[in-house]
């Protein structure tokens, strides 16, 4: 057994975190920041990290 990514073939490796990342961000740019603290804050911040959001790519509070 090839493990999960090795069945799929090498085009897994590239579209798999592409797809993630894609959805992260469009998830990130449509959920409005939370207040700072909350359990959805916290949620928030590990779908930005996803996305792969950094710097001064953050929603206006």
């Amino acid at each position: 057994m090839d493990g999960v990514l090795g069945s799929l073939g090498p085009v897994a490796a590239v579209v798999i975190p592409a797809v993630v990342i894609a959805g992260a961000s469009i998830v990130d740019a449509l959920v409005p920041t939370p207040a700072e603290g909350s359990v959805l804050w916290y949620v928030k911040k590990v779908v930005s990290w996803l996305a792969i959001n950094i710097g001064n790519a953050k929603n206006a509070k």
